[in-house]
């Protein structure tokens, strides 16, 4: 089981490998997060998007236009790949996927998607700063790396499936 914190183009990321199924459940525990809450992954590219997410080419061209406009954005797609931890942060069938063109993401993604939520507290303010990041959560890690995020809020939510911003 292996916890990290690290920083994402947004904000503080808290994450595992998305088939570690003990460190997604003390994920949800570490953010008082409810199980019945989706957790969103990183994946590297957008080839690997489509092997997780059942997205048309109509829905591909929207991520490639989104994308231009900077890698802050979480997409809501259909899930396509069948996984007891992908089914455990899905919901409703659908999953939230980031594409992510960062070079410490992809590092960290070279094996497999990583878990990929914000490094706080459930309802409570995102870490935009590695020194905001609560020290419940920065005890539990067992990696934390530091960094700079620079967004500075969270990651855009676009639903693929109903075409609209569910969070700006």
């Amino acid at each position: 089981m292996t916890i990290i914190i690290y920083p994402t183009d947004t904000v503080y990321g808290l994450g595992c490998s998305l088939f570690d199924y003990n460190s997604i459940t003390k994920i949800y525990e570490l953010k008082g997060r409810d199980f019945k809450e989706p957790l969103s992954f990183a994946v590297s590219s957008i080839e690997e998007l489509e092997f997780y997410a059942d997205v048309s080419g109509k829905e591909i061209g929207k991520i490639k236009d989104l994308l231009k406009q900077g890698s802050h954005y979480t997409f809501v797609a259909k899930q396509k790949l069948r996984h007891q931890c992908i089914d455990r942060i899905a919901k409703d069938g659908k999953i939230g996927i980031r594409v992510l063109n960062m070079p410490l993401i992809q590092r960290l993604t070279e094996f497999a998607p990583i878990i990929t939520t914000s490094a706080n507290i459930h309802g409570e303010k995102p870490a935009e700063k590695y020194m905001d990041i609560n020290e419940k959560i920065k005890d539990a890690a067992d990696l934390l790396i530091s960094g700079k995020c620079y967004y500075g809020k969270p990651s855009i939510v676009y639903d693929l499936v109903e075409d609209r911003i569910l969070r700006e």
